[in-house]
This record gives C-alpha cells, sequence and structure tokens, in this order.
C-alpha cells in the first residue's frame, strides 16, 4: 500500500486501494478515494481544459493528490487522450510510486 497521508483525498484508477485501505485501517484513516471515473471529476475530460483548470478544479474538490499507474495501465491507454492525465506528473510533485501532490 502506498504512504499516503492522513486525511489525504486521492483521485485514482486504483480500484484495489479501497481494499488496502480497508485491510490498514490503522494506517488509513481519513483518506478518501475519488475515482477517475467519478461524476465528480469529469471536468477532467473536457479537451478544452488546461492542467492549471484541471489541478484548480481538483483543489477546490479537496482533491490533492494523485495516484495513477501509467506502466502496463489499460486505463491510461485511454487516460492519456485527455491533457490533465498527460501532464500531472511533469507538473505535480512525487512523493511516493505512482503517489503524485498537486502543485499549490
Amino acid at each position: 500500500m502506498p504512504n499516503i497521508p492522513q486525511g489525504a483525498v486521492v483521485l485514482t484508477d486504483a480500484a484495489g486501494l479501497h481494499g488496502d485501505l480497508a485491510m490498514h485501517k490503522n494506517l488509513a484513516k481519513d483518506i478518501r478515494i475519488v475515482s477517475i471515473f467519478s461524476p465528480e471529476v469529469r471536468f477532467l475530460f473536457l479537451p478544452e481544459i488546461t492542467f492549471e483548470e484541471a489541478a484548480l478544479g481538483l483543489k477546490q474538490k479537496g482533491i490533492r493528490y494523485v495516484l495513477i499507474s501509467q506502466d502496463n495501465n489499460l486505463n491510461f491507454v485511454y487516460l492519456r487522450n485527455f491533457r490533465f492525465f498527460r501532464q500531472f506528473r511533469f507538473y505535480s510533485k512525487n512523493i511516493t510510486g505512482q503517489l503524485y501532490q498537486l502543485p499549490e
């Protein structure tokens, strides 16, 4: 399980992360997971949205972290068609592994 800060809200495509958090309740207190396919973040798929606008929209929803694997990930074959998903690694701070913190 990635080292996710307490109280974090994480945008992810990792369906198994919910199970990992449930198995490690003592380590995963107050962490909220938001699926990339949630209607809450549908604006990320707008073709005209810039990375900065997308990051601001996420932060306004309390989402400060992104956990999306780009290697051997069938979801990413689709996600790379959208600017935010192509660029978040380059503008965000890598915390550990595939976990990134959005820029302030």
